[in-house]
C-alpha cells in the first residue's frame, strides 16, 4: 500500500535522475563510514553483555551488526536483523544463552532511546513550530521497543513475573529468564561506567548515520540543513521499527516524504535520499554475504562435533 502511495504521489522520473547522478565515490566514502559505524555497533553490543567472562571475540561482534543489514532488508520492521543475530549469538553456546537474548534487548533499547534524545535535540536547537506533538513522538518511542526500558525497575519486574509465573506452564521459563534479567540489572548498576559507555557510543553511532545523509543531500545538491536531517532520520528511524513492512520498505520513504517535507523539502528529494541510503543498506548486504557463510560453517562444525 505505502509503495502504491508513492507511486501516485511523487514523479519517480526526478528520483531516477537523481540517483543516476550520485557519483561512485559518494558510495565508496558512505560504505567506508558505514563499516565504521558497525564496528562501534559491535562494541557497544560487547559493552552491554552482562557477564563479561561470557562475551565473545569483538569480531564477532561486528560480524553480527554486518549481517543485521542482510536480514533486516527480509524481516518486518527496520530491525528484523536483530532478531536473526539474537540467534546467531545463542547458537554460539550450550548454556547461559539468555545473556545474549538479554544483551541485544539492552543494545536495542539505549539505541531507540539515544536517537530519539538526538531528534529531541535538534528540534529544540532549531527551535522551529512543527505539526508534531511531544505526546505523538514519546507514544512512537513506545511502541517502537522503547517501553522496554520500564523494566530497569526492579518492582515492576517483580510484579510481572509474579503475574506471569500463575500461568503454570510458564512458571519455570518465566523463573529462569526473569533470574537472568534481575542478574543483568544487578551487573549494569555495579558497571554504569560501561551503561554511559555504551551511551556515549551512541553519539558517533548516530552521528555518523545523520552524516551519510547529508553528504548525500549536499552531493546532490539539495538546500537541507544538518539538524533537518537529524531530526527526519531520527524520527523515521523509529517509525521503520515498527514490524509492519518487509524491510522498512515504503514506509520509510513515506516518513521520509513526512517529515523532510515540514521543513519544506519536495518528496522526490525526500524519497531519493532514502533510496540512496537504501542503497548503501544493499551494499553493507552484499559485503556482509561471506560472512555470513564464515558463521554457518562455524555453526556446522559445532553440530558436528556434539553428534
Amino acid at each position: 500500500m505505502s509503495v502504491y502511495f508513492l507511486y501516485r504521489s511523487v514523479d519517480f522520473t526526478l528520483v531516477v535522475k537523481g540517483l543516476s547522478s550520485v557519483n561512485p565515490l559518494i558510495y565508496i566514502a558512505t560504505v567506508m563510514l558505514s563499516l565504521v559505524r558497525n564496528w562501534l555497533c559491535g562494541i557497544r553490543w560487547e559493552l552491554l553483555h552482562p557477564v563479561r567472562s561470557e562475551r565473545l571475540s569483538r569480531w564477532f561482534y561486528f560480524r553480527l551488526s554486518m549481517l543485521s543489514h542482510l536480514f533486516n532488508l527480509i524481516m518486518p520492521g527496520a530491525l528484523g536483523g536483530d532478531i536473526v543475530k539474537t540467534v546467531y549469538a545463542v547458537g554460539e553456546r550450550t548454556s547461559n544463552r539468555l545473556n545474549d537474548v538479554i544483551a541485544v534487548f539492552v543494545d536495542r533499547s539505549i539505541g531507540l532511546l539515544s536517537i530519539l534524545l538526538f531528534g529531541i535535540f535538534a528540534l529544540t536547537v532549531m527551535r522551529v513550530q512543527l505539526e508534531i506533538d511531544f505526546v505523538y513522538l514519546l507514544l512512537l518511542f513506545v511502541v517502537s521497543g522503547g517501553g522496554a526500558l520500564v523494566f530497569l525497575n526492579i518492582q515492576i519486574v517483580d510484579w510481572v513475573e509474579r503475574l506471569l509465573c500463575k500461568i503454570k506452564p510458564l512458571e519455570r521459563i518465566v523463573t529462569s529468564g526473569f533470574e537472568a534479567w534481575k542478574n543483568a540489572l544487578g551487573f549494569y548498576r555495579v558497571n554504569l561506567k560501561l551503561v554511559f559507555g555504551s551511551l556515549a557510543l551512541c553519539i558517533p553511532i548516530h552521528l555518523i548515520s545523520f552524516t551519510i545523509y547529508y553528504i548525500l543531500s549536499v552531493h546532490l545538491g539539495y538546500n537541507i540543513d544538518f539538524l533537518s536531517i537529524v531530526f527526519s532520520v531520527a524520527i523515521m528511524w523509529l517509525i521503520t521499527a515498527l514490524p509492519i513492512s518487509v524491510g522498512g520498505m515504503g514506509v520509510r520513504e513515506l516518513s521520509f516524504v513526512w517529515l523532510l517535507g515540514m521543513f519544506n523539502i519536495p518528496s522526490e528529494q525526500a524519497v531519493t535520499l532514502s533510496l540512496l541510503a537504501y542503497i548503501n543498506t544493499l551494499l553493507i548486504s552484499f559485503i556482509s554475504l561471506p560472512l555470513l557463510l564464515d558463521v554457518k560453517k562455524k555453526l556446522d562444525r559445532e553440530e558436528v562435533a556434539n553428534e
